[in-house]
């Protein structure tokens, strides 16, 4: 199972991050990371679950209560904070993202230097 409503209806459960992506790619130009944007700007939270998985909530996506999603609206700039200033859930974002970036540097950076040892010698 790729993912699913939590049992008490209030957030949509992704369980396999990896098959989740897949389908996405299907549906959704973009990377994972844009698409979870994209549910921040509709004011969506992203929340870790139990077993590695995340969901995703929001006051107006509830299982049973399908005429709840019209209330849905892309936030303007003016909701995202004063004067077009970040969000916290925005800063956080940006946060992880600069972490991950930071890791992929200093792997590239591990395997520049293999390859010049190994060019060296």
């Amino acid at each position: 199972e790729i993912a699913d409503w939590a049992p008490d209806g209030l957030s949509y459960v992704v369980k396999n991050n990896e098959s989740f992506e897949e389908v996405l790619k299907q549906h959704f130009k973009g990377s994972l990371q844009t698409f979870i944007r994209q549910l921040h700007f509709y004011g969506f939270r992203k929340l870790d679950a139990q077993n590695g998985g995340w969901s995703f909530v929001h006051k107006n996506f509830r299982k049973d209560k399908p005429e709840l999603v019209s209330e849905i609206r892309r936030k303007t700039r003016s909701e995202s904070g004063a004067n077009g200033a970040a969000t916290q859930v925005e800063v956080q974002q940006l946060r992880s993202q600069v972490a991950k970036l930071q890791g992929v540097v200093e792997d590239l950076r591990t395997q520049l230097d293999s390859v010049l040892s190994v060019l060296d010698t």
